[in-house]
């Protein structure tokens, strides 16, 4: 196995290539990464906190990479390696919460509420971390893992060969017809209600979910999906990103309230559950000022002129339904 990648784009994918073989250096790409990542993470405890930040991020890419090419792996081989995904980024999910939610605390004033929520809060981080020293443990066993890895890329690369008297798909041709269904989930998913929390976390997981495709397909595209589409969505996710730090802080303090013991204790919790919501409020309002129709509007306009207009529906017409949302969502912020 190598060791991690440089950046977030597959390198040295061309359009012509079979997709067979992109297939290959993807998977080996976000796999190893994933590997590189468990062992730092587990191992080296006073710098796992950007250990653990990596993991997840590259437990998510090499998840996604996994359904991409799902079509070119054996099921069995497929469910066992997405099954060892799914317990390491939730194990690093689990860490990355903690330590966001440790160093927002640590910038506020000193309370009661504060002192008694960062003791719980190390207390949930050391039991996180010695859930990804577990995994770790097990999966490095006799190199278990990284062999694993090698004999799915192994099946994977075979079966671009037995495709007797057909020719290897070509990458560029295979990337334009999945793109556009992640792209029509994308703006699909734009909320009609902009307080609407639980849409407001799907459109995130859509937005997720297109920006990992992006990184993986962008071989298949002119510059400008990198250097346009791309920014704008990583853009949007980091600001959702923030909410979903605010709303995982609200959902833990409801659940102190719920448990504490006392009434010392509920007014504690209550008074920096006030600001928590305060600060999710503000947040909201922002992203929508930021995300206006006009610029989802344009989004979508940037992804017609990649893929054509016939790949995405409705792409060059302003009245589409993620455009008549975003009408909506302008007049009720």
């Amino acid at each position: 196995m190598t060791g991690p990648p440089s950046d977030r784009w597959i390198p040295d994918v061309l359009p012509h290539d079979r997709t067979v073989d992109v297939a290959v250096r993807t998977l080996r790409n976000r796999l190893s990464a994933v590997l590189h990542y468990l062992v730092l993470a587990a191992e080296k405890e006073d710098e796992a906190g950007e250990h653990v930040h990596q993991l997840r991020v590259w437990s998510r890419r090499a998840m996604a990479a996994l359904d991409l090419y799902q079509d070119s792996m054996p099921p069995r081989r497929r469910k066992w390696m997405r099954k060892q995904l799914k317990r390491i980024r939730r194990a690093a999910s689990d860490a990355r919460d903690c330590d966001v939610l440790i160093q927002r605390l640590k910038r506020k004033r000193s309370s009661l509420g504060k002192t008694r929520w960062l003791e719980s809060l190390s207390a949930e981080r050391a039991q996180a971390q010695q859930a990804i020293v577990s995994i770790c443990d097990r999966l490095g066993r006799d190199d278990r893992f990284a062999q694993r890895i090698d004999a799915l890329l192994d099946r994977v690369s075979a079966g671009g060969d037995e495709q007797s008297g057909q020719a290897p798909a070509c990458f560029a041709d295979w990337a334009r017809e999945r793109l556009p269904v992640g792209v029509e989930e994308f703006f699909s998913a734009v909320p009609a209600d902009p307080t609407d929390e639980a849409a407001l976390h799907q459109f995130r997981i859509r937005g997720k979910e297109l920006r990992y495709a992006m990184e993986l397909l962008a071989g298949a595209f002119p510059e400008q999906f990198r250097t346009t589409l791309y920014p704008t969505i990583e853009a949007l996710q980091d600001r959702l990103g923030e909410i979903n730090d605010l709303a995982t802080a609200k959902t833990r303090l409801l659940k102190k309230i719920a448990a504490a013991d006392g009434a010392t204790d509920v007014a504690a919790w209550r008074r920096l559950l006030a600001h928590e919501r305060a600060q999710l409020d503000q947040a909201r309002r922002t992203f929508w000022e930021w995300c206006t129709p006009t610029m989802l509007r344009d989004l979508r306009q940037g992804f017609a002129i990649v893929l054509g207009d016939s790949q995405v529906v409705s792409s060059s017409q302003e009245s589409g339904p993620a455009m008549e949302q975003g009408a909506k969502l302008s007049s009720s912020t």
